[in-house]
């Protein structure tokens, strides 16, 4: 008995959806195809070539921020199949009781044969490289404050201290350790005792001076010219008189306080008066993501985000709006702004700067080499900045900003954005999919609910912004791109290999 036509005509379509479907999963349309070119561009690349080929002494290897080492042993011949040498296991897990915001975005450090982790939990452990055994560890108990929002650990700074003596001594290398709880902690690199002579019995308390608030260094601390200088971050969207993130410059040897940079009043970098009661301005620009020096200009670059409330934009000066969401360019020995490269105007959507700066040389139309720090934003954009002087290598266009804003509040009415750049296309309803019909439908209805209008759109009242509005395509480390994606940057043309 033939099945009827109206069966067999179902049975076809339901083969053909199946079909269609697991064809679409094996389908990437985003995929830019391309090849790294081989040849060398620069022989000899400003990347502080002192260090030896196997150390990485800092986040990016080396104060340039760059990544790179000159290792050889991999090349891209065995590149796919090396073997395992070791794991090992921190032991620092999720748990209930940590913070929403726990993460381990650690970059660890090696100096000798020793390799340096630092966890969210703050706890420092040295592993031998070689080997993965481990040599010691040091809680430093910073808690797990409810009301604290961040537990992010991007790792440690070592520092070699010439005043503490012979390479024997106790604190002659040390290893400084921002926690989550708003202390710096120099700790011997070998020995791991505390260094005395640093603050309080080897600890400094990073908030003493500011307003009451949450304090939070996420990143290893930057050293220069007998220098501690460190950042952090604040709680978002909380009241806007909340602890400031003023960046502070420390004496090496003692801790002392020796100048401020504050994004909320840049001229005035000299120490305030601790003592005396005067205190940092509230609520200031947060810099949580990883500095760089570059000591041959005398300049050190900072990425800063905005200012609390972070989506609420009544009330700022003019000052907070200049210094908001941009790479800051201070002079080392003074702390006075050289110059400053804003990405984002009246900065509604929290845009702020996710990772470290690096300095590249790329070489100009001429043939010369002009070195640049390499900065992406949180949107997208990727800004090769002349060193000297800050303005972007490439065309930078003003495009018409977000119109909806909140009562008393207001919109830039443009937004700079870079030629080179991953931003993707705004939301349509055409990008919307499913399984079935009405996936793309059940999206597409809260997409024109709240008037989409690209990536600087300001929340509204009563209406927000659909999930993921509020963040952009690079987050993180310097060159970091959504998940499972790798993208080649042609750094003489401005153009997405």
């Amino acid at each position: 008995m033939r099945p009827a036509p109206r069966v067999m005509t179902v049975a076809v379509a339901l083969l053909v959806w199946v079909a269609v479907v697991v064809y679409a999963m094996f389908q990437n349309l985003h995929d830019l195809s391309g090849q790294q070119p081989r040849q060398t561009v620069s022989a000899d690349p400003a990347s502080r070539s002192e260090l030896n080929a196997d150390e990485w002494h800092q986040y990016g290897r080396a104060s340039y921020g760059q990544g790179y080492s000159s290792l050889t042993q991999n090349t891209l011949k065995n590149v796919y199949a090396p073997g395992l040498a070791w794991t090992y296991s921190i032991g620092d897990v999720k748990r209930p009781q940590h913070l929403t915001k726990t993460s381990h975005q650690l970059m660890p450090l090696k100096i000798g044969n020793r390799l340096y982790v630092w966890t969210p939990s703050n706890i420092t452990i040295a592993i031998h490289a070689a080997t993965a055994q481990k040599q010691w560890g040091y809680d430093v108990n910073s808690g797990l404050n409810p009301d604290r929002q961040h537990q992010t650990c991007r790792g440690v700074a070592h520092l070699q201290d010439a005043a503490a003596g012979t390479d024997g001594d106790l604190c002659a290398r040390h290893v400084d350790m921002p926690t989550a709880d708003a202390r710096l902690i120099a700790l011997g690199a070998k020995p791991r005792e505390r260094c005395a002579y640093f603050g309080d019995d080897g600890g400094l308390v990073l908030k003493t001076g500011m307003p009451d608030g949450y304090h939070c260094p996420t990143s290893p601390p930057t050293t220069v010219e007998g220098l501690i200088i460190i950042g952090g971050a604040f709680n978002d969207n909380v009241p806007v008189y909340s602890q400031s993130v003023v960046i502070r410059a420390l004496d090496i040897d003692a801790g002392e306080l020796v100048r401020n940079w504050d994004p909320a009043n840049p001229p005035l970098t000299a120490p305030i008066d601790i003592a005396g009661g005067e205190s940092d301005t509230a609520s200031s620009h947060n810099s949580w993501s990883v500095f760089f020096v570059a000591e041959a200009f005398g300049l050190f670059y900072i990425p800063l985000g905005n200012q609390l409330p972070d989506q609420l934009g009544i009330g700022p000066s003019f000052i907070v709006e200049e210094h908001s969401s941009l790479v800051v360019a201070p002079n080392v020995k003074t702390g006075s702004r050289e110059w400053v490269l804003q990405t984002v105007r009246h900065d509604l959507s929290d845009m702020d700067l996710p990772a470290q700066p690096m300095l590249v040389d790329p070489p100009q139309p001429d043939g010369s080499q002009v070195p640049a720090p390499v900065q992406p934003t949180t949107q997208g954009d990727i800004h090769v900045v002349d060193h000297r002087t800050g303005p972007s290598h490439w065309k930078v266009t003003e495009v018409p900003s977000s119109s909806g804003v909140i009562p008393d509040d207001f919109t830039a009415l443009t937004q700079p954005v870079s030629a080179l750049s991953f931003t993707p296309d705004p939301l349509t309803g055409a990008d919307m999919w499913g399984a079935t019909m009405f996936d793309p439908l059940a999206c597409r209805t809260p997409l024109h609910r709240v008037n989409y209008e690209g990536r600087h759109m300001p929340p509204l009242i009563n209406e927000g912004a659909p999930d993921g509005v509020a963040t952009g395509p690079l987050q993180g480390r310097g060159s970091a791109l959504p998940r499972g994606y790798i993208a080649g940057m042609d750094l003489r043309s401005g153009e997405i290999a």
